[in-house]
């Protein structure tokens, strides 16, 4: 559930996901659950923050994929951009059992709040990069690791939208 859900205020909630990047390592991984709960990947979606500072690579984001997935994916992708390997548009990536593609992401996902957690961290001098940047990491629709995946919004598509009303985890 959001820290913010739970009664914790917007700068407390700042302040714990800053936390998290400083533990870490000068990133983390950020979950945005949709109305269906953590179990439940259709509207949720979860990014990494401080990816840009940390090794000068965008960020990265998964959409439509249960956040328990996502994050474990994420994280292993995460360990890999910190020792050098770099994400670029219309690769593949091997997952050992799946094959993910990176896709843009259209600007316009940085206006709305998709990336809010990156964002606050800016403004609260956690993080330092000026401006966002980020790649999507797509899964195959079925995959005999990942499962069935249906609705996977592709965030190169200006049109594209991820669940407005976030519930934020952390």
């Amino acid at each position: 559930m959001c820290r913010v859900c739970e009664g914790f205020s917007i700068e407390d909630a700042t302040a714990l996901a800053g936390a998290r990047v400083t533990e870490n390592g000068g990133y983390a991984i950020q979950g945005v659950v949709g109305p269906g709960g953590p179990d439940e990947g259709a509207e949720s979606w979860v990014y990494t923050v401080g990816l840009l500072d940390v090794a000068d690579h965008p960020e990265l984001i998964m959409a439509g994929v249960a956040p328990s997935t996502a994050a474990s994916v994420l994280s292993m992708l995460c360990q890999s951009v910190v020792r050098g390997e770099r994400y670029l548009v219309d690769e593949t990536i091997d997952l050992g059992g799946a094959v993910a593609v990176v896709g843009a992401v259209h600007e316009v996902q940085y206006e709305r709040d998709t990336f809010s957690t990156w964002y606050r961290l800016t403004s609260a001098g956690v993080l330092h990069s000026e401006v966002l940047e980020a790649v999507q990491i797509k899964l195959p629709i079925v995959s005999p690791t990942f499962g069935v995946l249906l609705s996977q919004p592709v965030l190169a598509d200006p049109a594209a939208r991820v669940w407005a009303e976030s519930g934020e985890l952390n």
